[in-house]
């Protein structure tokens, strides 16, 4: 798209759909080991996670193809309130078009749980936050609604993308599971007392707290602007569209962990990524982990007793470094400071393709 609003809108639209992967999937993930690895190529973009940090678990990623980065890093935090289970994920994620220099970042909101003690689980995200071009100035607002005792519909979103001006552009709306529908404003109103459009620590106010926010914080001044112009400022007749519906997953899903056809992907070791049929691939990755595979396989006892291996070689590694997780220099990731937030963050070193193009990863830990 030339118009970096309309730009904008899709990575919103990119920011919201991710979250429809949890709906039928409320299990415990593996926790990877400390210097795991995944790459993942053959879906048009070359993505690199590392494991790097264990106490608590923290993954960085770093996505990359002509056209688009993406990058960040994943810690998880769970708060348990009674009957639910709350997970934040604290963290910017930041996605970059080189080619029409535009830099996008937003932060995740949280994770609701809910019937842990007792009944069906079911999930849903609650929060608001602030998606922002730090180029340009547009940004949009992002608003997860949580389901009410009498509504029978769930999983709803509603945002207005706005340009640097402060002028209403789009309204998406749908839910965030099913499908996204976008609509255009009739020429808008400027927004007043607008998101502060220049980098820095003034940004911070309006971005998501992590806690529940004060009548001031930054998740009630966001829901505020939203609200206002959600309900006052007109969009043309005739407008609505389709813009995003998650893809079908293949019959049967819900007895087999809500898999869609993708995830069933990123565990084959198919041939561009099988090191007997010529493929270089990092030793640390995670297809190559035995426990997981044994699972995979139905063979849950030798999975119990190789997961335990790991685990104690694993220690035993932990042990040789007398000041733990600060002796542990990660291959492709450095820790160093957001450059937006100015806050600490995982930074991509490089060097994971041109080692991969080379041939092979030397330098790699036995983890395995």
């Amino acid at each position: 798209f030339a118009d970096t609003v309309d730009r904008l809108l899709l990575v919103t639209v990119f920011a919201i759909t991710p979250y429809a992967s949890a709906t039928g999937r409320t299990y415990k993930p593996f926790n990877p080991l400390l210097g795991e690895t995944f790459e993942f190529t053959h879906r048009g973009y070359n993505f690199i996670a590392e494991q790097v940090g264990h106490h608590p678990p923290r993954t960085a990623y770093h996505v990359s193809n002509d056209r688009l980065l993406c990058w960040g890093d994943v810690v998880v935090r769970n708060r348990f309130t009674g009957k639910s289970l709350e997970v934040t994920t604290p963290g910017t994620v930041h996605v970059v078009f080189p080619g029409v220099d535009d830099h996008y970042t937003y932060r995740r909101v949280k994770l609701l749980v809910h019937n842990v003690i007792w009944g069906k689980l079911w999930a849903e995200v609650d929060g608001t936050t602030l998606v922002q071009n730090q180029k340009k100035g547009d940004y949009s607002i992002v608003q997860f609604l949580r389901k009410g005792w009498l509504d029978k519909s769930m999983h709803m979103i509603r945002a207005i993308v706005f340009s640097a001006s402060g002028r209403p552009v789009y309204r998406l709306s749908g839910s965030w599971s099913h499908a996204l529908y976008v609509e255009e404003y009739e020429q808008g109103r400027l927004l007043p007392n607008a998101p502060p459009q220049v980098p820095g620590s003034s940004m911070r106010d309006y971005w998501r707290s992590e806690g529940p926010p004060p009548s001031d914080g930054p998740d009630n001044k966001l829901q505020h602007l939203i609200q206002g112009f959600w309900d006052t400022v007109p969009v043309k007749e005739g407008s609505r569209r389709l813009v995003w519906r998650p893809a079908v997953r293949p019959a049967h899903s819900d007895a087999y962990y809500g898999f869609g056809y993708l995830t069933m992907e990123l565990n084959e070791v198919t041939a561009e990524y099988n090191p007997e049929k010529g493929a270089v691939v990092a030793p640390t990755d995670s297809r190559f982990r035995p426990d997981q595979k044994l699972y995979e396989e139905g063979r849950v006892e030798e999975a119990i007793e190789e997961k335990t291996r790991l685990e104690e070689k694993q220690r035993s590694a932990a042990r040789l470094r007398p000041r733990g997780e600060d002796d542990y220099d990660p291959l492709w990731f450095a820790k160093g400071e957001d450059p937006i937030t100015h806050e600490p963050a995982w930074i991509y070193k490089g060097g994971y393709w041109e080692a991969k193009a080379e041939g092979g990863f030397p330098d790699s830990p036995d983890i395995f």
